[in-house]
């Protein structure tokens, strides 16, 4: 156990100063131990100065400390998506990036899907809505959608909404029944939408780009180039970003919803060409990191821990 310790000081230099801050900015003098202590005036954490006032019997505790930050990072949700060339259902794994076959959906052309706030699965596959079982893939007609079956989502409310080229429509869900809302401009050839932190809509275009959509008018601003053939793009209930690749196999990332960038997650789902997604509802996951870690709390708890046993020891030898 004792062998943590080390590692976790030198993970400490990854805290930013205003974590510090924010854990011992409650008096001007654990504020000063932040500053004297964490090295706050270099922007890190300086593992070095927390090491010399450090009691080391307490190096186990410290180490106990450690582990539960690292477990507490990792929390896993389940994504769902269509694969085999839009004929079945999958599920990804969004802290591991490996995907399962779920089942058939017993129809083709099946491009898009998306949860309601109350758990059901809709599924568009050539012209026509469909609700689906998501522990088989089976799927039961709902009705006609005039064609959208690339990009789905609903958003905080209930309402489904979908694109179909470059045009951004509601979907009365319990019919298919569509109202066009207006053009996306330049968002061409849409694949999939999903809305992101704060209710905003994202779209992906054919040519990988990611814009986010006015659903007032329609209107697209673009973000940037993610690349990678992306074709579905899913955010959790927490607004984090994520996007699979329709290739074979399909890669999921995370997504950069403010420079598009992509960060892979694990080396490939597995699956055959998915595309269009989305997590099910209320699932958030935490992003995914390398065992053994520590998340921005863990850390900060760490460092108040190594600060307050450095205090101790000053006063001591003070007496």
């Amino acid at each position: 156990m004792t062998t943590v310790l080390p590692f976790a000081l030198a993970r400490l230099n990854q805290l930013p100063c205003h974590a510090v801050q924010y854990v011992f900015g409650v008096s001007a003098c654990y504020r000063w131990m932040a500053v004297r202590y964490a090295g706050c005036s270099n922007q890190s954490i300086h593992s070095d100065t927390l090491m010399s006032p450090l009691n080391l019997r307490h190096h186990r505790f410290l180490a106990a400390c450690v582990l539960a930050g690292s477990v507490a990072v990792v929390q896993a949700a389940t994504i769902y998506t269509t694969t085999n060339n839009g004929n079945s259902l999958g599920t990804v794994d969004s802290v591991t990036g490996v995907g399962t076959v779920v089942g058939p959906f017993g129809q083709s052309n099946c491009w898009s899907l998306a949860f309601d706030t109350n758990g059901t699965m809709y599924v568009a596959c050539g012209s026509n809505l469909y609700t689906g079982n998501k522990t088989t893939g089976a799927l039961t007609l709902v009705g006609p959608t005039s064609g959208i079956n690339y990009g789905m989502e609903f958003d905080a409310s209930g309402q489904l909404w979908g694109t179909n080229g470059s045009s951004l429509y509601k979907i009365n869900k319990a019919t298919g029944a569509v109202t066009l809302v207006g053009s996306t401009g330049a968002a061409t050839n849409i694949m999939d939408i999903s809305f992101g932190a704060g209710g905003t809509l994202y779209v992906v275009d054919g040519t990988a780009r990611l814009f986010t959509v006015n659903t007032a008018t329609g209107a697209s601003t673009l973000v940037g180039t993610m690349g990678s053939s992306v074709m579905a793009l899913m955010a959790d209930s927490g607004g984090a970003m994520y996007a699979i690749s329709y290739t074979n196999p399909g890669v999921l990332f995370q997504v950069n919803t403010v420079t598009a960038a992509l960060t892979p997650v694990g080396a490939n789902t597995g699956l055959n060409n998915p595309h269009g997604g989305s997590f099910g509802a209320g699932a958030t996951s935490t992003a995914p990191a390398s065992i053994p870690t520590l998340s921005e709390w863990a850390l900060i708890g760490l460092s108040s821990l190594l600060a307050m046993f450095g205090m101790t020891r000053m006063r001591r030898r003070s007496v």
